[in-house]
């Protein structure tokens, strides 16, 4: 612990010094809110009612905002977080588009699957990667991981995207290394309420337990939240039913968040207005525009036409009169029917005039707001707006998804992000089998295997491709040398090791191809080739439709 030695100033010097720099810092802040008013506005009502104060609090960053896995001002405590996350999930199984974001995103992060494959670094430690492939196989297997009834791996990128977080368990339920994945709530990974006993637990369980920091359920030493030792699990509202899981049986996957912020943040939440008002606009010109349609006529009688005459026809063809209990009283309500071909009438001493949607270009107006809006929504994605509203009219599928496409890095780098998640669950489950005695045939430590062995994992394809270029550009790459057999299966999406089962030869690397000669062949009279031509040549052959 660090201390400081120095004169302290009596609290009444202090109190007055800090209001002297609040309102220094107020004073500051009034001048910026013209420009980001409504951002402010929104954090400051949700600070004041968090605080239960009336007064004016500015979301002013400060040192301890993160001191110990917060992120204020978007939350601070677990009930702004799960409000955030309640928000969130209505949001997404409300909203159509949320949902086709949420499509989009597994159509191109997870598509048909992630492929794990575990390979050794060396020749003669074929067999225990063999092994490590067994068990990685059967785990994905006996999970369900890649189900038609029930694909898991998908749902956790749903989770993810949807609450920001997705915590998967595993559990060795009979001890013999088979592990069994289980999704854990996000709501109940919780600070424990009895701090002591669950730290004399894990101290006498794993034999140490350090100087603790427990916010948000997430295990931390104290003074380091990225120094992550496991996370505790509140089942329910009984005390005694928790459980915790050290980092190498829990994989937590969080996004939108930096490293030190100890719970991620939905995806959502910073276009869930956006989905909502978007929603209601669409809802209110679908509605308005269904009435209108079942309208034929409005019918405005002449002035000798007695009032009561126009009022029996109204109610005798289009209303329905109930009352209706309030706390004012009894109210007389009239509910208008609206069939196919209806008629208006306007009582006496009433002026017809058209509603807003009938007027034209109100509802192209509409249109385009709700198309802006879209665009906005799909920002955080760099998704262009037909991804999100299914209309392509202005949209070109082709250069949209090219490999130079913002929306294809962005899809990539996510795939990326879960990749290397979904390698972490493989090497836990590789542990598990290991602690459970599964690999004791090669009497090694399991940081040993970690050392001899990798393990890859790879999405699918997320760029628009011409399979005849790119194919014939391997073939090139691989006839000059550059690209192994196995390496130009990966680039096709081609299991080597089950096709060579299968009975696939691999040819040979003379045949030159594309007008790229073989080494020491004579074209056209042309002297042949060096090596450092051969390879720029063969280049050239690979980047020239990238700019």
């Amino acid at each position: 612990m660090r201390t400081v030695q120095g004169r302290i100033a009596p609290p009444g010097a202090r109190i007055r010094e800090a209001r002297m720099i609040t309102n220094r810092a107020n004073g500051v802040i009034d001048d910026l809110m013209e420009g980001w008013g409504d951002v402010v506005d929104r954090q400051e009502m949700r600070w004041n009612e968090t605080l239960g104060q009336s007064s004016s609090v500015y979301p002013v960053a400060d040192r301890n905002d993160r001191l110990h896995g917060q992120n204020r001002p978007i939350f601070e405590t677990e009930f702004e977080l799960a409000a955030i996350r309640g928000a969130a999930r209505l949001v997404h199984d409300t909203s159509p588009h949320a949902q086709t974001i949420t499509g989009n995103l597994l159509n191109f992060i997870d598509g048909t699957g992630f492929q794990y494959k575990c390979q050794p670094k060396a020749p003669a430690d074929d067999d225990l990667a063999k092994a490590v492939q067994r068990i990685v196989d059967e785990f994905l297997d006996r999970n369900e991981w890649q189900s038609a009834h029930g694909c898991r791996e998908e749902e956790i990128v749903t989770r993810a995207v949807r609450d920001g977080e997705t915590p998967l368990a595993l559990f060795d339920r009979d001890g013999d290394g088979y592990a069994t994945a289980r999704f854990i709530e996000p709501d109940q990974i919780t600070e424990p309420g009895n701090v002591g006993d669950v730290e004399e637990w894990i101290a006498s369980t794993y034999g140490y337990c350090p100087d603790s920091n427990w916010r948000f359920g997430v295990h931390t030493t104290l003074g380091d939240v990225e120094d992550v030792h496991g996370y505790f699990v509140q089942y329910s509202h009984d005390q005694t039913d928790w459980d915790y899981f050290p980092i190498d049986q829990m994989t937590f996957i969080k996004l939108n968040v930096d490293r030190n912020v100890s719970r991620g943040l939905s995806s959502f939440f910073s276009v869930q207005e956006y989905l909502t008002s978007t929603g209601k606009l669409e809802r209110n010109v679908v509605k308005g525009a269904a009435i209108l349609s079942a309208i034929l006529g409005i019918r405005q009688h002449a002035a000798s036409t007695s009032k009561s005459n126009v009022e029996s026809l109204i109610a005798a063809s289009r209303y329905r009169h109930y009352n209706q209990s309030t706390p004012d009283g009894v109210r007389n309500r009239n509910v208008a029917r609206l069939t196919p071909g209806s008629w208006l009438d306007v009582s006496n001493g009433l002026e017809y005039k058209p509603p807003p949607l009938a007027t034209q270009g109100v509802a192209s107006a509409f249109v385009e707001i709700d198309q802006a809006t879209l665009r906005t929504v799909g920002l955080p994605w760099q998704m262009p707006e037909y991804m999100i509203s299914a209309d392509s009219s202005n949209a070109n599928f082709a250069s949209a998804m090219v490999a130079e496409a913002p929306v294809v890095k962005r899809f990539e780098r996510e795939q990326a992000l879960f990749g290397g998640d979904f390698r972490k669950i493989c090497w836990n489950v590789v542990k598990m089998a290991h602690t459970g005695g599964r690999l004791r045939q090669f009497d090694l430590a399991f940081e040993e295997i970690r050392r001899l062995v990798s393990i890859i994992v790879t999405g699918p394809r997320v760029a628009a491709r011409d399979a005849n270029i790119e194919t014939n550009q391997h073939k090139i790459l691989f006839d000059n040398g550059q690209l192994s057999a196995r390496g130009w299966s990966e680039k096709e999406g081609i299991d080597y090791d089950l096709e060579q089962e299968r009975g696939a030869k691999v040819q040979s690397q003379t045949l030159p191809t594309a007008g790229v000669p073989a080494a020491g062949v004579d074209v056209g009279g042309r002297p042949p080739l060096s090596e450092s031509e051969r390879c720029e040549q063969a280049a050239n052959l690979l980047w020239e439709a990238y700019p």
